[in-house]
């Protein structure tokens, strides 16, 4: 009898499980696609901004500070975090980070969006970003496969410690 309403209680937490499994496989294939087209715009941002640079070293002959970058060229206060980030070379060359920040997790998984003035090549850590979202993924469905399982592991667990 006993294993027969394990049955029983195990079925609906089965489906929810597999329910669950299947909605985050969604939210991640969808989350992926959003995550690329985001990485797409932000090179073309940090492609725009770098076409920026150059013009306003031809203007006054050297390069901006990460202040001016943050206020988009205007007067601005003390900002305490920087999307932007000039870090410069010798001969008036830089390298160009845009910091981007997932919420996926909170602000752990952070990424940056690189342009090489010498190259003028951008370099995104695509590997990274695929590395956050199969991790992301291996966490939800070890939750996911707890509450498919929660009815078994708890009868096992129970009659463990009975027998103990």
């Amino acid at each position: 009898m006993k294993r027969g309403a394990l049955i029983i209680v195990s079925i609906p937490f089965l489906f929810v499980g597999l329910f669950f499994a299947w909605f985050d496989f969604s939210n991640l294939v969808l989350d992926a696609k959003t995550t690329a087209n985001d990485t797409r715009l932000q090179i073309q941002r940090t492609k725009n901004r770098a076409l920026e640079i150059d013009n306003y070293f031809k203007e006054f002959g050297k390069l901006p500070t990460n202040k001016l970058l943050a206020c988009d060229w205007q007067p601005c206060p003390e900002h305490f975090f920087w999307l932007w980030e000039l870090v410069p070379s010798e001969n008036g060359e830089y390298t160009l980070n845009y910091i981007k920040m997932s919420n996926r997790l909170g602000p752990f998984f952070k990424s940056v969006v690189v342009y090489d003035s010498k190259s003028q090549t951008t370099d995104h850590d695509w590997f990274q970003d695929q590395a956050n979202v199969y991790l992301y993924a291996i966490f939800r469905l070890f939750i996911d496969m707890l509450v498919m399982f929660f009815p078994l592991v708890t009868y096992l667990s129970y009659k463990r410690l009975k027998h103990t």
